[in-house]
């Protein structure tokens, strides 16, 4: 099992969420890295679609949580809401880069009426967008 985490929306350390703050307490940032894919607006949050034979990019984080509470994969679970029925995500391994496992969290619904973010990097994009703000700033606790 991995003990790497692959963030790129509310959970990276320049975003000043609630639950961005918890994760960082407890795991150690390991590399910054784009990974193939796209990101798209979800309305409050970003979805994130891997695609390891994409042209464009996004740029998130890998973690280390190793040292963390050994909950804290269920807690995110909650928090990406991976067992709700109709969920958004799940939570899957992908490679990225020199790591060959990473744990990330994956977009899983059509994404064919979504809007692509146009910026591959979400804490800079997010800033323009006031319900992105709001959510970053009210959302859901880890």
């Amino acid at each position: 099992m991995s003990s790497l985490l692959f963030v790129y929306g509310s959970l990276l350390s320049n975003v000043p969420s609630v639950q961005s703050r918890n994760l960082h307490q407890q795991a150690s940032l390991v590399a910054s890295v784009r990974v193939p894919g796209k990101l798209y607006n979800l309305g409050y949050y970003p979805g994130f679609v891997y695609d390891p034979n994409a042209t464009t990019w996004v740029k998130g984080e890998v973690l280390d949580i190793s040292g963390a509470s050994s909950d804290l994969l269920e807690i995110l679970d909650e928090y990406e809401g991976v067992h709700l029925p109709h969920s958004e995500y799940e939570r899957r391994l992908i490679p990225i880069d020199a790591f060959p496992e990473v744990w990330a969290y994956i977009f899983i619904q059509p994404t064919d009426a979504l809007l692509p973010i146009p910026s591959e990097d979400y804490a800079d994009w997010y800033l323009s967008q006031p319900a992105h703000i709001a959510f970053v700033r009210n959302g859901r606790t880890v």
